[in-house]
């Protein structure tokens, strides 16, 4: 109807309605853009709210794995350096133990570092960091994101170095198996011979290798992404209020 009326305007040489007519299109054309980009940027903070809340969840889900984590890899990055410390006859006693030697035997296998926030993964493989108003936000998970590809290049240089000491030595790691109660999984336990791996230097040479291996994945995998992690948690906890749940 009304680009009929335009149209007839025209053959009329009705300028003013024309100019009128046409103000009308142009001005329900912006009104119709204006209406889709609100209707957009609602559903975006709409998507953008769950999103932190997934977020926030995760972090703090996040940081209590670490914990736990850090913790069993630490204790045992301790044990292996007395069991070291004992190989190389600069401890306080010969009480070389069975836990000692499993210690040792475990050096070459370095922990699994946690460090997966799939809210984060998904906004990065989609394109949606800009979903996120905060620009303070988008820095700190742009370092997160960063820190980590980082971080796993250099684990993996690290975990290459490592020796497997038990298939190397067979002779001098001495495997066998603890029956559970029903219900219950077996406990594996290894026994060495102190002097006869006194007397090896190539294990020796080995074993100092492996365990500051160890020390330095067990470091780097936790130290480099804590403060980070912290930091976000930080940032969403004051936006949020409270912190979730912990699981």
């Amino acid at each position: 109807m009304l680009f009929r009326r335009i149209s007839e305007n025209l053959k009329n040489q009705n300028w003013t309605a024309v100019g009128f007519d046409f103000a009308i299109v142009v001005i329900g054309v912006f009104l119709g853009i204006q209406f889709s980009n609100w209707n957009d940027i609602r559903a975006n903070r709409s998507d953008e709210e769950q999103i932190l809340k997934r977020l926030h969840q995760e972090v703090v889900d996040l940081e209590t794995e670490r914990a736990v984590k850090r913790q069993a890899s630490q204790q045992l990055r301790d044990q292996m350096n007395e069991a070291r410390r004992i190989l190389f006859s600069i401890a306080d006693t010969d009480d070389f133990s069975s836990s000692h030697c499993r210690a040792i035997a475990s050096a070459s296998f370095q922990p699994g570092i946690i460090d997966s926030l799939p809210a984060v993964d998904d906004l990065y493989n989609t394109g949606r960091l800009t979903i996120l108003a905060d620009e303070d936000l988008r820095v700190i998970i742009a370092r997160f994101l960063q820190e980590r590809d980082d971080l796993r290049r250099d684990l993996d240089r690290v975990n290459s170095y490592a020796v497997r000491l038990g298939a190397k030595y067979p002779d001098l790691f001495k495997a066998r198996l603890e029956k559970a109660l029903p219900g219950e999984i077996d406990r594996w336990s290894v026994d060495c011979d102190l002097e006869s791996m006194r007397a090896n230097n190539a294990l020796l040479l080995d074993v100092a290798a492996s365990v500051d291996s160890y020390s330095q994945y067990v470091r780097a995998g936790f130290g480099r992404l804590d403060p980070i992690i912290a930091q976000l948690r930080e940032k969403l906890d004051l936006r949020h209020g409270t912190s979730p749940t912990q699981n």
